[in-house]
């Protein structure tokens, strides 16, 4: 009989008094012996640091650090376990997450990363709502869940010798670095080694304060354009397998045609330099350009009726 694979989760919180007891019981109502939790805390000040101290079992560092990635790299630089996963303070595990993730890293040999899916939130007054769902996937669609989709990376769920092996996040992404780990990821292990499953792992909170999940676009501009400067990087590596270069040239051409488009009429030389940047990654772009005015003309006719 083999032994329990140890799980390490990682969680970066800042101030976070009234949602992270949700998160902390989410893992310790998964009925798993074998886990770590590792809370990496910047320095909280609103009392977070006391509800922690409220869960003994918690591994808590708290000290400054330059925002979530590089505490993320701070809890996996400290993890012991197997396995690694990455829960954010404001969020929730779905039940018996645990037992299914380590069944299915030893069912298969070669398994080094499993995705699973995630839903989104949201706390209405008359109770908990879903806005939005995002399934796991297969092996086939992943390439563009990584650039056009979202990748959900905290339904993920990694060997912690790859994660060491490969490299942490790069702490240059300040809101994407996440995305460009998982292409990475993806451009260096074999495809095989990647496992799936139907299960819902991980609930994101729908809210204002939410760095991705805010159900606005207050980081529209910061993403946009480090998803270009990712999409470059991986189209100009030589290493990259063709099929994850042509996605990310589809979507370098998706996000060069939205600023074309957003720029036009306010900002024509702006305008012009992605026109530019597109071709020049894209000789077949213009295509892109068109199919991107007539979802904008459609979504404006929808807004407007």
């Amino acid at each position: 009989m083999q032994s329990q694979l140890k799980i390490s989760i990682i969680t970066p919180i800042y101030n976070r008094v009234e949602l992270i007891s949700e998160a902390i019981n989410s893992v310790l109502d998964q009925n798993y012996p074998c886990f770590e939790h590792i809370i990496v805390d910047g320095g909280s000040t609103d009392g977070t640091l006391s509800i922690l101290s409220n869960y003994p079992h918690l591994r808590v560092i708290s000290e400054p650090d330059k925002g979530v990635y590089d505490a993320l790299n701070k809890g996996i630089q400290a993890a012991t376990g197997d396995i690694i996963g990455l829960l954010n303070s404001d969020d929730y595990y779905a039940a018996d997450t645990f037992n299914q993730i380590s069944s299915l890293f030893f069912r298969g040999s070669k398994t080094k990363v499993l995705v699973g899916g995630a839903k989104v939130f949201i706390d209405t007054k008359s109770g908990r709502e879903i806005s939005a769902e995002y399934p796991s996937g297969t092996i086939r669609n992943l390439p563009k869940k990584l650039t056009t989709g979202v990748p959900a990376i905290n339904a993920w769920f990694f060997q912690t010798n790859l994660i060491k092996k490969l490299g942490v996040f790069d702490l240059s992404y300040r809101v994407a670095a996440d995305r460009h780990f998982l292409i990475t990821l993806l451009k260096d292990i074999s495809f095989s080694e990647i496992a799936f499953t139907e299960k819902f792992t991980y609930f994101y909170r729908q809210h204002s304060s939410s760095m991705t999940i805010t159900g606005q676009n207050d980081y529209f501009n910061e993403f946009v354009f480090e998803h270009l400067r990712i999409a470059e990087f991986f189209i100009n590596n030589r290493s990259t397998p063709n099929v994850l270069r042509r996605a990310c040239c589809q979507w370098h051409s998706k996000d060069t045609s939205n600023l074309v488009i957003q720029n036009l009429f306010s900002s024509p030389s702006i305008a012009w330099q992605f026109v530019y940047s597109g071709f020049r990654h894209n000789p077949f772009w213009v295509f892109h350009l068109f199919h991107q005015i007539v979802i904008h003309f459609y979504n404006a006719l929808v807004e407007k009726y």
